[in-house]
């Protein structure tokens, strides 16, 4: 096991930084830095409104690849710091020991405490409010050239009363509408082409896989479950998505409307997805999120548990430096997520693990290859002097207008569906 920074760094506690954040406490510790909460002795105000969170991240040992990942990291998160639902970057500033990155305090903690809970079940006001709020900070990064590539409850913040969403973690953020790193992020949330499977490790759009991504926080919130463990042919909840487009509908209760957003998020043909303002539009307009209590009947194996279920957090200190998850209470609960019972293997080092109820047939498909079990990670440091700003690029990518929808591809031959998914990716070069 990697030791924590806080075994590694001396504890400054009681410390003042840069003459003016004087560190209170240690809130939580990962592999490369810590995170204090802090008290601004110059601010006019006092109590919470001088309250700020501070991260400090180690230099010593790291590559000078990952210092510039760490720069850029925070580079691309001031860009788009200003929005009302991303959290505050104050000021970020480095030493020859130390980067430095002084943040608001977020006291909601983070989304996935609230899933867990089924805070946002059978309330339709409180889940479109903070959903709307997470579109909104998306669409407000993507309209800055800032695409996050790892979104997740768990690099979300909320508000106390769970009504506003703010976006934090920028660790694996890009400018680039279109890479070639795949695997990149957390696996449950990776669109198919990001893990590169089923698109013949071509580059894609970053822009349409964070939708994707949405998507799937969209069924958490719904149902505290995912859809799949991760979203390739080898897993059988994925693969029963492909089968049967309301598979999600079948087991979990949601409503037609929430499902028709559902399946228009998880379009297999990136450039054929739901657009941020479409989807917008579509959770403003619907009614309601959840089944009818007297529809609740008709869903096949609901009461078993039918699909992936998701689980407590057990307290894992990395996951919460890594996420930057600053929470008034310390981060004591906040981490690795253990997967419930299940036939299929729980992918080690994930955030938030599906499993299947073991009665779910698993497809066999010859000729295709089983699904990465990891996925890739970035430096979770950031932190520039506050004059490293990137600049992204002015770059316009085209993408063809197609309408293969994973729900749609209908074959008999399993053999057959999954080249017919495979090919329809390739041909896209996207």
């Amino acid at each position: 096991m990697t030791p924590s920074a806080a075994s590694m760094m001396p504890d400054y506690t009681g410390c003042t930084v840069d003459g003016r954040y004087e560190l209170v406490r240690i809130l939580g510790s990962g592999t490369y830095g810590v995170v204090y909460q802090a008290v601004d002795v110059r601010s006019p105000s006092s109590g919470d409104h001088a309250s700020r969170a501070v991260k400090m991240i180690r230099k010593a040992g790291r590559k000078p690849s990952e210092l510039a990942a760490a720069r850029r990291e925070i580079a691309l998160h001031r860009l788009v710091s200003d929005h009302p639902n991303v959290v505050t970057v104050h000021d970020a500033y480095e030493d020859d020991d130390y980067f430095y990155i002084v943040m608001d305090l977020c006291r909601g903690g983070d989304l996935f405490d609230p899933i867990c809970r089924r805070i946002y079940v059978d309330n339709d006001a409180l889940l479109r409010k903070a959903f709307i709020s997470l579109i909104d900070a998306v669409e407000a990064c993507h309209s800055s050239r800032v695409y996050h590539r790892d979104l997740k409850p768990e690099n979300i913040l909320v508000s106390e009363d769970r009504a506003e969403i703010y976006l934090a973690d920028f660790g694996m953020a890009t400018n680039r509408p279109r890479v070639e790193e795949f695997y990149c992020g957390t696996a449950a949330y990776m669109s198919p082409e990001c893990i590169g499977h089923l698109s013949g490790y071509k580059p894609y759009s970053t822009p349409y896989s964070d939708v994707w991504a949405l998507g799937v926080i969209f069924v958490n919130m719904i149902s505290g479950r995912n859809p799949w463990e991760r979203a390739t042919l080898d897993d059988p909840c994925f693969i029963q998505f492909i089968e049967n487009p309301d598979f999600l509908f079948d087991v979990l209760p949601i409503s037609e409307g929430a499902n028709d957003i559902i399946r228009r998020a998880f379009v297999l043909n990136p450039a054929a997805r739901i657009t941020l303002p479409a989807l917008r539009q579509a959770v403003l307009d619907l009614d309601t999120f959840f089944r009818y209590e007297d529809e609740l009947s008709v869903i096949t194996g609901y009461t078993q548990s039918t699909a992936p279920t998701l689980a407590y957090p057990q307290p894992h200190a990395d996951a919460a430096i890594d996420s930057a998850k600053v929470l008034s209470d310390g981060l004591a609960d906040v981490g690795s997520v253990v997967g419930a019972k299940s036939a299929v293997p729980v992918v080690p080092d994930l955030s938030m693990r599906a499993s299947c109820h073991p009665t779910l047939p698993v497809p066999e498909f010859p000729g295709f290859g089983s699904g990465s079990s990891g996925s890739s990670t970035s430096s979770r440091s950031s932190s520039p002097a506050s004059s490293l700003i990137v600049t992204p690029e002015a770059t316009a990518v085209t993408l063809p207008s197609l309408e293969a929808n994973v729900g749609e591809v209908a074959c008999d031959d399993r053999r057959a569906l999954g080249s017919r998914i495979g090919l329809s990716l390739t041909d896209l070069n996207v």
